[in-house]
C-alpha cells in the first residue's frame, strides 16, 4: 500500500551517553550530577544496586549509572534518562566515549517487521568493494527482524529494529527505531553538540538519515528543519515492573490458594496476616 505521507516520528535524541571526568576537570561536578540522577531514579521506582566496571563502583538505578576510581568518574545514561540529562553530562564531562543518536517512527500500516524487512530489501547497492564497517545484514531476533550495518566493535554501528516488540508497554505498534552508536573520535564529536545544545531535532534526523544513506539503506524521515527532540518514553520502572508480574504472575496462584483454604491461611502463607493486622488493627484468631 503506498503512502503520500511521510511516518509521523514518536521520539528522537540522544539514547545513550558515555561520560568521564578527571579530578582536576570537572569530576566533583559530574559526580554530584550523577549521584542525583541516580537517585531520582530510585525515587521514580527503580532498585538500586551496585555498579562494577573496570575498575569504577558506584551505584545504579534505571537507566542512569554512576561510579568512580581514582582518575575520575564516569556516568552512563540511557534512554528517556540519557534523553533528559545527557546535555547536562556532557557539558562537565571531560571525555564523551560513546553517544548514541536514535529516531523512532511509527509505520503508517503499523507493521514494524514489514517496514525493516523493506528497508532491507530496497537497500542500495554500494559502490566499488565497500569497506567492511558499510555492511549491512538482516538478522532474526527474538524481537522479530533487525537490521544491522557495521560492526559493534568498530567506531560506527547501527541498527534498524521493531521498538515496540522490545518495549510494548511505553511504544504504540508500528514503532520502528532506528540507532546509530558512535564511539571514540565521533564520539567526542557528538559529545560536544550534544553537550552545547547544538543536538536538535533536526540535527538527530540528518545524523541518522545520513549516516544510514550512506550504507546504502534510506531511511523514511521528514525534511530537516525540527527544532524540538521528541522525547522518548520513560521505561516501566522496576516498581511497575513488579507490580505487573504481581497482576499475571501471581494472583492467579492467590486466588486458587484462597478457593481452596480461605483468605486468612492464604495471607499467613504470603506472611501478609501480620503486616495487616498492625495496619488495619485487626485481632484474627
Amino acid at each position: 500500500m503506498a503512502h503520500s505521507t511521510l511516518p509521523r516520528v514518536f521520539a528522537s535524541g540522544v539514547d545513550y551517553l558515555t561520560a568521564t571526568a578527571r579530578p582536576d576537570e570537572g569530576a566533583d561536578e559530574l559526580g554530584r550530577l550523577a549521584g542525583a540522577v541516580v537517585v531520582e531514579e530510585r525515587e521514580a521506582g527503580n532498585r538500586m544496586r551496585t555498579w562494577l566496571w573496570r575498575g569504577y563502583g558506584g551505584i545504579a538505578a534505571g537507566g542512569a549509572m554512576f561510579g568512580t576510581r581514582a582518575d575520575g568518574v564516569i556516568v552512563r545514561l540511557s534512554g528517556a534518562t540519557a534523553a533528559r540529562w545527557a546535555p547536562a553530562a556532557a557539558k562537565l564531562a571531560s571525555t564523551v566515549t560513546r553517544c548514541d543518536l536514535q529516531v523512532t517512527w511509527i509505520d503508517p500500516d503499523g507493521d514494524a517487521d514489514a517496514a525493516v524487512m523493506k528497508l532491507y530489501r530496497d537497500r542500495a547497492a554500494l559502490s566499488g568493494r565497500g569497506r567492511p564497517t558499510d555492511r549491512t545484514i538482516l538478522r532474526p531476533e527474538q524481537t522479530g527482524p533487525t537490521l544491522y550495518a557495521g560492526r559493534r566493535s568498530s567506531a560506527n554501528f547501527g541498527r534498524i529494529y521493531d521498538k515496540h516488540s522490545e518495549e510494548p508497554a511505553a511504544y504504540p505498534p508500528g514503532a520502528v527505531r532506528a540507532e546509530v552508536e558512535a564511539k571514540g573520535p565521533v564520539a567526542r564529536a557528538l559529545g560536544t553538540r550534544v553537550g552545547d545544545g547544538s543536538v536538535t531535532g533536526g540535527y538527530v534526523l540528518a545524523y541518522t538519515r545520513d549516516w544510514f544513506a550512506r550504507r546504502g539503506v534510506a531511511l523514511p524521515l521528514p525534511p530537516d528543519g525540527r527544532a524540538e527532540l521528541d522525547v522518548p518514553p520513560r521505561a516501566p520502572t522496576d516498581a511497575e515492573r513488579t507490580m505487573e508480574w504481581l497482576t499475571k504472575q501471581v494472583r492467579p496462584g492467590v486466588q486458587r490458594a484462597m478457593d481452596w483454604r480461605g483468605l486468612w491461611p492464604t495471607l499467613k502463607a504470603l506472611g501478609l496476616d501480620a503486616p495487616i493486622q498492625r495496619e488495619y488493627g485487626l485481632c484474627v484468631r
